[in-house]
């Protein structure tokens, strides 16, 4: 590009050094940093692609182990023509809870004509909780683990398990999970006054994190059948 896309500067591969055999691959790298177990992080960025010849490919690559075992958690190849690409994003939600490491990687073709340049590059975060189900009957419309579901109504595993966020208990409804079963939720548990969670033998509630509580104001049943 001509010149920066946000402010004064850019970070860019000169594929002209191919010619200089200083090799067809580049990196530019973040330090170490935590992603809390209660955040999502989202890595945006622009970036400019632009050759006249076969073009390389331009990653994001991520690394929660102290440098081995680098995974792609996005990538772009061939060129997108001279404007500025704006705006760009890739979920780090994989390394939430978790010390990680990002790495851009140009690799060029061998070709000259391969020019990479990146601006704006930032991380954000946002609540791991981002939605709320709440059931009052009917079907449990749970999508994922960033869901947090509030049960209002009676409800019986065998109607289908699910994964949760966090979950609520309340309005005097019973949870039920039943033997085969399972509930997995990967923070807090709440029972409200009134309501109830029975985990029939062979049913499975399972909290995911060690900082998760259980906040118990109604009842939870465990039973167990012996032999």
């Amino acid at each position: 590009p001509t010149e920066a896309n946000q402010g004064d500067l850019y970070t860019y591969f000169e594929a002209t050094s191919i010619d200089s055999g200083l090799g067809t691959t580049a990196y530019i790298g973040s330090p170490c940093f935590v992603i809390p177990e209660d955040k999502v992080a989202t890595v945006t960025f622009d970036y400019h692609m632009l050759s006249s010849d076969v073009m390389g490919t331009l990653s994001l690559e991520a690394n929660a182990n102290d440098g081995m075992g680098w995974t792609e958690v996005w990538s772009q190849t061939g060129s997108q023509g001279a404007a500025w690409q704006n705006g760009e994003t890739a979920s780090l939600l994989a390394y939430t809870g978790t010390t990680v490491k990002l790495r851009f990687k140009a690799a060029a073709t061998n070709s000259f004509r391969n020019d990479f340049a990146l601006d704006n590059i930032r991380i954000t975060l946002e609540d791991y909780c981002n939605s709320v189900v709440t059931y009052n009957g009917g079907t449990l419309a749970v999508t994922d683990f960033r869901d947090t579901v509030t049960i209002r109504a009676d409800y019986n595993t065998t109607n289908g398990s699910f994964d949760a966020c966090s979950l609520v208990v309340t309005n005097n409804a019973t949870l039920t999970i039943a033997a085969d079963t399972y509930a997995n939720i990967r923070s807090n548990v709440t029972v409200d006054a009134g309501s109830q969670i029975i985990i029939e033998h062979q049913g499975s509630l399972v909290q995911i994190l060690e900082s998760a509580e259980v906040t118990n104001n109604g009842n939870i049943n465990v039973t167990i059948t012996t032999p």
